[in-house]
């Protein structure tokens, strides 16, 4: 048998680059395509034999997440183990995201493992470039989304340890991560998010600043909403409370209404802590617009301890000691720790306002709960409330508490603000 010359390295970048245009130029037709005819059709285009392939991928990855989801989560990690995976694994990973992405971002936990684990059993098809990027992207959003869930979960010593670990992958020489432009900015909105717990301001912002970049070509309302409401509160942790409602005020409104309740809340606490009534008049009447006819009674609860805080901002402490009493007894009865101690936070602010530092002092300790369900029973967070319990609740101590909620509501992991 002949043997063939050897390629010199400069001709097989050559055919590289030009495997690498002709993958390009077929993307744009298949595209040009897509503009045209409807995907019915164009499987109708294509030949018959790949149209059933595509057809059984999709039965088998359907059929293997329902499979695992329907199992006792101590067993899903052997399910998977037990099984050999071929490209399938890499369409049941991405599935277990977009599962993973319906669900509130500390719940997301469990599907970004599973996802990530069925990745690494899924082997890569010889010098198949594509699916090496394509699984890469998988494994880096699924680690990055486990980061972002234990920060929720208030879990900020793994979350740190698991974002080096991600952080390695990026660096290593052999993984294509940076091909996807959507990964770099999750990356650097996850970076910018540790580096704020950790009061690290300067590399935050920096670190934000980036992401901010990245998803204006590429990024969901979702990576808007986190990345906005991070910068927000980097205003508010400055001491800059106005930069932050002007921040707010400015960006592009979500089509999603949780997502503008959520903000018109940020917004509405943010004005709050600048010395303007009006200000705060004022966003609590945006939120008011976006809250109607809402039948969530902790959301119209929560409006209605704001709407007492912006009463008293406005000089009306006996009006809105009255109006917070309701919502407080119903947010404690539910369990909330941060609406129980937003609304003590309004009647004791209330109390000082008449120079009744007694009553102040009991109704501050009035909004510690022993049992709480919308934070995590970190050590951090009792740590928070015994300071409730034996500090005087002095203006300056009301503050730093105010900002913590802010804080908490977001990463609940954060230590209580000492300036």
């Amino acid at each position: 048998m002949t043997e063939e010359p050897p390629v010199s390295r400069e001709l097989r970048l050559l055919e590289e680059a030009a495997d690498e245009r002709t993958a390009r130029r077929g993307a744009r037709v298949f595209r040009r395509l897509f503009d045209v005819y409807s995907w019915r059709q164009m499987l109708g285009l294509l030949a018959p034999s790949w149209v059933d392939q595509v057809i059984d991928d999709v039965a088998f990855t359907s059929r293997a997440l329902a499979e695992l989801l329907a199992l006792p989560e101590a067993e899903q990690a052997r399910w998977i183990e037990s099984r050999s995976w071929t490209e399938n694994g890499l369409a049941l990973a991405d599935r277990l995201l977009e599962q993973a992405a319906e669900r509130p971002l500390a719940d997301r936990l469990t599907l970004a493992r599973l996802a990530a684990r069925v990745i690494l059993r899924t082997p890569v098809p010889v010098a198949d470039r594509l699916f090496q990027a394509r699984a890469d992207d998988v494994i880096g959003r699924a680690g990055l989304l486990e980061v972002r869930a234990l920060r929720r979960r208030g879990r900020l010593d793994e979350a740190r340890s698991r974002f080096v670990e991600i952080e390695e992958l990026f660096a290593a020489d052999s993984t294509p991560l940076y091909f996807w432009l959507t990964l770099a900015a999750e990356r650097d909105l996850t970076a910018g998010l540790l580096a704020f717990d950790e009061r690290r301001l300067p590399a935050a912002l920096a670190a934000l600043g980036r992401a901010e970049k990245l998803f204006r070509i590429a990024g969901s309302e979702e990576d808007d909403f986190e990345l906005l409401h991070a910068q927000a509160r980097a205003d508010l942790l400055l001491g800059d409370p106005n930069r932050a409602v002007d921040r707010l005020t400015r960006a592009p409104e979500f089509s999603d209404r949780s997502r503008r309740i959520e903000t018109d809340f940020l917004q509405l606490h943010a004005a709050l802590r600048t010395s303007s009534p009006l200000l705060a008049r004022r966003s609590a009447l945006g939120l008011l617009v976006d809250l109607g006819g809402s039948a969530d009674r902790a959301a119209l609860d929560r409006f209605r301890v704001a709407e007492a805080a912006v009463r008293l901002a406005e000089g009306q402490p006996v009006d809105a000691f009255e109006a917070v009493a309701g919502p407080a007894e119903n947010l404690r009865a539910a369990g909330s720790l941060v609406g129980s101690l937003r609304a003590a936070l309004v009647a004791t602010r209330a109390e000082l306002a008449r120079k009744r530092c007694k009553e102040a002092h009991v109704a501050l300790r009035a909004g510690v709960l022993e049992t709480f369900t919308d934070l995590p029973d970190l050590p951090v967070v009792r740590g928070v409330l015994a300071r409730i319990l034996e500090a005087p609740p002095d203006p300056a101590f009301l503050d730093r508490l105010d900002l913590w909620l802010i804080l908490a509501e977001d990463s609940p992991g954060v230590f209580f603000p000492d300036y």
